[in-house]
């Protein structure tokens, strides 16, 4: 059981790597983000909408005609690196869309954080790349009433860190060998509780989670480390089952214990702007009592 979750967690890895970075060298600014490269291509920045300076909303157009200024000096004639979103799955027609670097010589500059920074871009993420560093980028542009902001400070972008789940766990069945007991169980995740240490890439965070093992029965709660480096994350907590009626269950190997070690290996997968998919393989133990399941959630942001 444990190897075949192993190699779904694997194939659904191979699935979203797709496409290679690569420098390209911006000749032209069409649009506030619409690049056209001096091999022809069209490119844009992924995860954001930016307005466009031929909108018919003066306020959209002026912050546009901003983001055209900020884009001829930090792009305009210089080698950017393009880091491709995943499977293309971001872009529309012919144009490219992507995570746009200026190069220099120590550290390279995320130009999508920076129109999220600056306020020029509202965070509408369609893949899971960065995640964190350009809800942070919103997150200060917000704070600092800039940009779209200013003008209206409201409809915060989906916190993909701290979510409900509804989760279909498969285990194997204690009572009967060689099958499986489908479970359905409800939960609401804290992924950043408590930000320890993190960088654009990583982070480790305090989490914590409360929900249901089995529909509305078996409450439990749990609080730990969570490792991520998107859109994968790892998992350490002490679980709880919290003293509720748990109805007329009476499972055998452990299962009426009311305190145990979790950890969970997961990976997250946007489908919308609101909704998702996570797929993880948990661990339960107690002292000789073991169990390890397989869980597909839809969550919602």
């Amino acid at each position: 059981m444990l190897f075949k979750t192993i190699v779904i967690l694997f194939y659904f890895l191979l699935l979203n790597i797709n496409g290679q970075e690569r420098d390209l060298k911006i000749v032209k600014i069409l649009d506030a983000n619409l690049f056209q490269t001096e091999d022809s291509l069209q490119v844009q920045m992924a995860d954001m909408r930016v307005p466009s300076i031929q909108s018919g909303d003066s306020t959209q157009a002026k912050m546009a005609r901003k983001a055209v200024e900020y884009a001829n000096i930090h792009l305009l004639g210089l080698t950017s690196r393009f880091v491709p979103s995943p499977k293309n799955k971001c872009s529309e027609d012919d144009i490219i869309s992507g995570h746009l670097f200026r190069k220099y010589p120590l550290e390279d500059t995320n130009i999508n954080a920076k129109y999220l920074e600056q306020g020029f871009a509202v965070y509408l993420p369609c893949d899971t790349l960065f995640m964190e560093e350009y809800r942070t980028a919103s997150e200060k542009a917000m704070d600092r009433r800039k940009g779209f902001w200013a003008a209206s400070p409201i409809a915060r972008p989906p916190d993909y860190f701290n979510r409900f789940r509804a989760s279909f766990l498969i285990i194997p069945d204690i009572f009967v060998a060689d099958s499986f007991l489908p479970i359905i169980g409800l939960n609401y995740r804290w992924s950043d509780l408590y930000s320890v240490l993190g960088t654009s890439a990583v982070q480790l965070n305090l989490s914590a989670e409360a929900g249901t093992f089995f529909y509305i029965y078996f409450p439990y709660g749990n609080l730990g480390a969570e490792f991520r480096f998107a859109p994968f994350y790892l998992r350490a907590h002490y679980d709880v089952l919290l003293p509720f009626p748990s109805g007329n269950y009476t499972l055998e190997n452990g299962f009426g214990l009311t305190n145990f070690y979790g950890s969970d290996a997961g990976i997250m997968m946007p489908i919308s702007k609101r909704t998702g998919i996570e797929f993880e393989v948990n661990s339960k133990m107690s002292g000789s009592f073991n169990i390890v399941l397989f869980t597909i959630s839809l969550v919602s942001y």
